[in-house]
This record gives structure tokens, C-alpha cells and sequence, in this order.
């Protein structure tokens, strides 16, 4: 299965797509965005809402933990993209307890 693992990672890391591992098991946590690049690619899968990839700059709180600055790269939702604002934006994010460069932002979970 590594192969088709390695594959769907590239897939993912292409269009943007979240680790579905990190989102379900990473520590929850709370992040003031710092910055946002959206992309031109977009995706629409089925009839659903149209995304863009997009590179985030997080500051990153954990609990019990010293704040950390991390980017991620993943696709959001054309009609949050106004909402997305720097240095007003607090987000949800799961965070890779045993690699704190694995962020993703949680965008069903609300701010801790």
C-alpha cells in the first residue's frame, strides 16, 4: 500500500487536500492567522462549493505550551476567503503532537 499512499500524499499536496489523519487525532489548538496566499487552483468535487489552495501563516497556541509559528497549505472554500483576514483571523488548527510543523486548520471545530 506505500505506493498508493505516496501517491495519494502528492495528490493531496497538489490541490491542497487536508491529512484526514491529523485532522481526526491532532491536538487541538488555537491560531491567529498571520498571512494568507491564495492560489489559482481551484477544485470543485461533485456539485459541492468551489475551493482554493492556499498557504496560511499560523501562530500557533497549544495548551500548556510555548506559542509556534507554522505555515500550512490546504484548501479552502472560495466564500470564507473574505473572512480570512490577517492579524483579526483566529482559527481553529490540529496540530501533530509528536511534529509541530504538521498544521492544519480545522474548519469544523470551533476555537478553543
Amino acid at each position: 500500500m506505500g505506493f498508493f499512499d505516496d501517491i495519494g500524499d502528492a495528490f493531496r499536496s497538489v490541490t491542497g487536500g487536508v491529512d484526514g489523519d491529523l485532522i481526526a487525532n491532532g491536538t487541538l489548538g488555537r491560531a491567529d492567522l498571520l498571512g494568507v496566499d491564495i492560489s489559482g487552483t481551484t477544485i470543485q468535487i461533485g456539485n459541492g462549493l468551489v475551493e482554493r489552495k492556499a498557504d496560511f501563516t499560523l501562530q500557533v497556541y497549544l495548551e500548556g505550551q510555548e506559542p509556534f509559528q507554522a505555515t500550512c497549505t490546504q484548501r479552502v472554500q472560495e466564500i470564507y476567503i473574505p473572512q480570512l483576514i490577517p492579524g483579526q483571523t483566529v482559527l481553529a488548527v490540529r496540530v501533530d503532537p509528536a511534529d509541530h510543523s504538521k498544521v492544519a486548520i480545522d474548519f469544523q471545530s470551533e476555537v478553543p
